[in-house]
């Protein structure tokens, strides 16, 4: 029997847990079950040094070092390889993308079609910059042969960037099959937050909101690696009644705390397209979040409360409001249950992923913008 053709899928892979790194093995773990024509390769490009707080660009170079050699050597050796049909490269923007712009530079070399997959929530206002992100990633563009968005703001910049057979737009989706089942009628007082616990994700926001709406009734999970300094000044700053600290959870733990929650909160400053949305979706928490990234459409169509960013006064009054009003809970919940069966589940975008792998492998070209 002929070998089949196969995909090296360059992303992250837990730990640590994050978007990007559950959506890879989310995808890689679907593959395996459902065998098609194309198999995945992945080289993980997962950072080997655990922090919540961000790294100045020597420190992230050095911690980092040991990692990308270690990427780079299967991912050359991978690109050589006849087996190998197309790339995948996800990125997520800012110092990975000199990462990024060497690895398609060398499956160019080697003569094999990419795809850039964009996890960048700022891509539009990254591309209206003038700033060296910009032209790294229009660098990328040129280099790779498709570019996917995976919301719609994205792809509306990206259209005023590249050719429309360049853009390609393929939302994030979940595993449905792993969702524990819930009762919407046992849904108990709690709030989630998921997220890593970081002044970015909006955690002080939420827990400045949380002052403000907290009831004895009602408890707040804050589910997420955390740094014990940071830890020590949020208790310092904010009463944080009836809230707990629960830490790193992987994704089974998540989903179980999910199925119990009556509501998810989500706050970010900023965002890309975040699986745990579809998660909350999934295990019918009422969701509250940010207008940042996919979001908004994730969320429209009554399927969640969509607040401004920064805006702890606004996000208190939508958890008072959810809070106050199970019909209110029930009713988004319902909505987004059909949303995320319909526009979400991992079949559906997997074979949209798959058609695009076998696309540009049967139709290979070089890049057709300049930088």
């Amino acid at each position: 029997m002929q070998d089949r053709k196969k995909v090296l899928l360059v992303s992250p892979l837990p730990p640590p847990y994050g978007g990007i790194s559950h959506w890879t093995k989310l995808i890689t773990n679907y593959s395996a079950r459902h065998p098609s024509r194309i198999q995945l390769r992945v080289v993980d490009t997962a950072p080997r040094y655990r922090t919540v707080f961000q790294l100045s660009f020597i420190k992230r170079i050095l911690f980092g070092l040991p990692s990308a050699l270690e990427w780079t050597r299967f991912y050359i050796k991978g690109i050589f390889s006849a087996e190998i049909q197309a790339v995948h490269i996800t990125t997520s923007g800012q110092y990975a993308l000199f990462r990024d712009i060497i690895f398609l530079f060398l499956a160019r070399l080697a003569r094999k079609p990419t795809i850039l997959h964009l996890r960048i929530g700022r891509t539009p206002q990254i591309l209206q910059s003038q700033s060296l992100e910009r032209r790294l990633l229009r660098q990328a563009f040129y280099l790779a042969t498709k570019v996917i968005a995976i919301d719609q703001s994205t792809f509306q910049a990206l259209l005023q960037t590249l050719p429309a057979s360049k853009a390609q737009l393929i939302p994030n989706c979940i595993d449905l099959e792993r969702i524990p089942r819930c009762d919407i009628d046992r849904k108990k007082n709690i709030v989630v937050f998921a997220g890593w616990v970081i002044k970015a994700k909006g955690v002080e926001d939420l827990l400045s909101a949380w002052d403000q709406a907290a009831s004895s009734e009602w408890t707040l999970k804050i589910v997420g690696p955390y740094d014990e300094q940071y830890l020590a000044e949020l208790q310092q700053k904010y009463r944080l009644r009836h809230v707990e600290f629960l830490g790193q959870k992987d994704n089974l733990e998540l989903l179980e705390i999910l199925s119990e929650a009556a509501i998810f909160c989500l706050p970010s400053h900023t965002e890309g397209f975040p699986n745990v949305i579809l998660e909350a979706m999934a295990t019918k928490c009422a969701i509250i979040a940010t207008s940042v990234g996919a979001i908004p459409e994730m969320l429209s169509a009554g399927c969640g409360s969509v607040v401004e960013p920064h805006n702890p006064q606004e996000l208190a009054q939508q958890l008072e409001k959810l809070m106050s009003f199970a019909n209110c809970r029930k009713l988004l919940v319902e909505n987004a249950q059909k949303k995320v069966c319909e526009n979400y589940s991992v079949s559906v975008v997997y074979a949209r992923y798959e058609a695009l792998w076998k696309q540009i492998s049967q139709n290979y070209c070089k890049p057709a913008i300049e930088p």
